[in-house]
């Protein structure tokens, strides 16, 4: 994945490297102004904020920590994200790499939900996050990143302040406990800057926490997850697919283009006293009933189990690692976002490069025009001249063209009447090359086009011009 991703980084320097020799070429050959320049300024600009941006959804303890963990962090040894059989994720987590930040976990209280304003509005205001320093080894990182499980209990006024509860919403309201207090998350949002190797390269994982965060954080619905370049849908074969999945599928995932769906936890269908067929067999009955209800074929949900592929990375153990089938989702996701991603950046560039060579173009042709009025301008005096010149030079043409239709004419005869001998000698020698006089006919036309734009610009004929024929 590392090497995939290295190869889309230096396929985007790439692009970017021939915007520039573009903009020095058109600043060459004075081909930009003021608004052209400006435009060719913002295409690499665009390009140079480009991410890849991949968030991975479900309700919650569906396994999509774990997941993130066996794809992108096993090579740290242990879970890098907290993963348990609990909720463990309470507020969408981005993981990224910002060289403008140190390694470091930045966490947005739940208090500025009162404020009305969106995680962007608070993302430029370094005093509203708080900031925790990540540490070298993978264990203090796993101890520091358990932030993002933490909660905190209020009561239902200010559940409702923070909007986290509503009576009459289901999706959103979170049930008081019997002292009449709500558990919610202590954070609103996470941002793991993290100097990974595969994070350098630029992509942004989203790990969100479920429906009632879904559906309580607009920056999410508005921006994150219908933004990402590709989104993983996790089910679990332990619950199927419940009322609640079909509801983040269809309100958030359904429309979107081209969801990779994930049937995570198939080990506990792995039976050590049945066979591997029958176990197999079950496998695909929970992934075609997964498939019917979200309206999709088999092939399109594949099963996984994210723990055995984790535990198979970090032992070495190719068998289990197979066995997990974590390599399908894999290849689904690095074989489909990287292409996809191109394709969207050369038809973005293809249609940035129309404006800018149109209005090249534009430039281009006010300069020609008016140095070919400073040109003209001499002949307008003498326009008979002109006239007479162009006249003279058209009856030489005509009569160029009248002598090769006479010379294709004998050609013709003279194949005809070799036509008989043609068998015998091509016996002997091979056949002779047919003769065409078309290239020449060609070569006066050109002539005869370059010498109408000389008569008109100098108003002399072409008679002392060198012409090879």
């Amino acid at each position: 994945m590392v090497h995939d991703l290295e190869q889309y980084g230096a396929w985007r320097h790439g692009v970017a490297a021939s915007l520039d020799r573009y903009q020095a070429g058109a600043d060459a050959a004075e081909l930009t102004d003021a608004a052209t320049a400006q435009r060719i300024a913002r295409t690499p600009a665009r390009r140079a904020g480009d991410t890849l941006s991949v968030a991975f959804v479900a309700e919650f303890s569906r396994g999509k920590s774990e997941l993130i963990n066996a794809m992108f962090f096993a090579d740290y040894g242990q879970r890098i994200l907290p993963s348990a059989a609990r909720r463990t994720t309470m507020c969408p987590t981005e993981l990224m790499y910002d060289p403008a930040y140190p390694p470091c976990l930045r966490l947005l209280p739940i208090d500025t939900r009162a404020a009305n304003l969106s995680t962007s509005d608070d993302c430029d205001d370094r005093d509203a996050w708080t900031m925790l320093p990540l540490a070298q080894d993978a264990g203090s990182i796993h101890e520091t990143l358990k932030q993002v499980s933490l909660t905190r209990r209020v009561s239902v006024a200010e559940a409702r302040r923070y909007g986290l509860y509503d009576a009459l919403d289901a999706d959103v309201a979170a049930m008081p406990d019997a002292d009449g207090m709500i558990e919610i998350s202590l954070w609103r949002h996470a941002i793991i800057n993290f100097p990974h190797p595969l994070l350098k390269q630029g992509p942004v994982i989203l790990d969100t926490s479920g429906l009632n965060a879904i559906g309580a954080e607009p920056e999410l619905t508005l921006n994150l997850i219908p933004n990402a370049h590709a989104v993983l849908f996790i089910l679990t074969s332990e619950t199927g697919v419940t009322k609640s999945d079909i509801d983040v599928w269809r309100t958030h995932i359904g429309a979107g283009a081209g969801p990779i769906v994930v049937l995570d936890k198939i080990d506990a269908m792995w039976d050590e006293l049945q066979s591997d067929a029958r176990n197999d067999a079950e496998i695909a009955r929970q992934q075609a009933n997964a498939a019917d209800f979200l309206s999709l074929k088999p092939r399109q949900v594949h099963p996984v189990s994210a723990q055995k592929a984790l535990v198979a990375k970090i032992s070495g153990d190719l068998a289990l690692l197979e066995k997990s089938r974590l390599g399908a989702p894999e290849a689904a996701l690095f074989n489909q976002l990287i292409p996809a991603r191109q394709d969207i950046i050369r038809q973005q560039l293809a249609d940035d490069m129309a404006q800018l060579v149109g209005g090249a173009l534009q430039h281009a042709r006010h300069g020609h025009r008016a140095a070919g009025n400073r040109r003209r301008a001499p002949c307008h005096a003498g326009e008979p001249l002109c006239h007479r010149h162009a006249r003279a030079g058209q009856v030489f043409f005509d009569q160029a063209k009248v002598n090769l239709d006479e010379s294709a004419r004998k050609i013709a005869e003279i194949g005809a009447m070799m036509a008989s001998m043609s068998r015998k000698f091509s016996a002997q020698h091979g056949l002779p090359m047919a003769l065409s006089l078309d290239r020449y006919r060609r070569d006066i036309d050109a002539i005869e086009a370059i010498e109408a734009v000389y008569v008109q610009q100098t108003g002399h004929d072409g008679g002392h011009m060198k012409i090879a024929t």
